[in-house]
């Protein structure tokens, strides 16, 4: 039996996978380059691929996010 992970899925699939609308599956394929492939006229992603893409992106965020910190303190003037 194959990993579930390893899964092919259709867009409405994989927006109840990850909890997501299908206009922000969407949005993310179109806008923000979310791993996926046609055949045909279909548009399917592959479950591991899309959780790894989803990973990295998160890394790095994280590792921007310290210099992000940097601005925006509160001080208090005298």
């Amino acid at each position: 039996m194959a990993n579930s992970e390893n899964k092919v899925l259709t867009e409405k699939e994989l927006a109840d996978v990850l909890g997501l609308s299908v206009w922000t599956v969407r949005g993310m394929r179109l806008k923000e380059g979310c791993p996926h492939f046609t055949v045909g006229s279909r548009i399917f992603y592959r479950l591991e691929t899309v959780l790894a893409w989803i990973s990295s992106r998160e890394q790095s965020q994280q590792i921007q996010e310290p210099a992000a910190q940097e601005f925006g303190r509160i001080r208090q003037i005298r």
